[in-house]
């Protein structure tokens, strides 16, 4: 007759849940969507979020520096922001998240992971900084 049926079978969704969690165990969702634990340590989490900001903070300097050429002398601050800074806390992370689970061992010496991260941290923006006050 020409109308449409609003009863019958439901149909299942477009967006199945099983489906969305094994996405987010692959970090393509993140796992606060479906309320699943976190897989990283919040070290490891902090030490590729301060890489990504070192990278920033470099491409930022570098950027300024294209523009203004007397500011060239701040070149091994941003050759230490970049290498150090981006390089170095995005192998510090890797590392911590990778390497206990190559050997199914969890990691060791958690605090010193901890301590790894706020002293690498004071030390890099210490070491910056005097590049870019001297």
């Amino acid at each position: 007759d020409g109308r449409l049926k609003t009863e019958g079978p439901r149909l299942r969704p477009a967006f199945d849940v099983a489906f969305a969690s094994r996405l987010s165990f692959l970090h393509i969702l993140p796992p606060s969507v479906f309320r699943l634990p976190s897989l990283m340590d919040w070290f490891v989490r902090s030490f590729l979020k301060a890489s990504l900001v070192w990278l920033s903070l470099a491409v930022l300097l570098a950027l300024t520096m294209a523009f203004v050429p007397t500011l060239t002398v701040y070149r091994t601050a941003h050759l230490h922001m970049a290498l150090l800074g981006f390089v170095g806390q995005m192998i510090y992370g890797v590392a911590l998240h990778v390497i206990p689970r190559f050997f199914g061992q969890p990691l060791v010496h958690r605090r010193l992971a901890e301590v790894q991260f706020w002293a690498a941290q004071l030390g890099l923006t210490a070491l910056a900084s005097g590049f870019i006050a001297r």
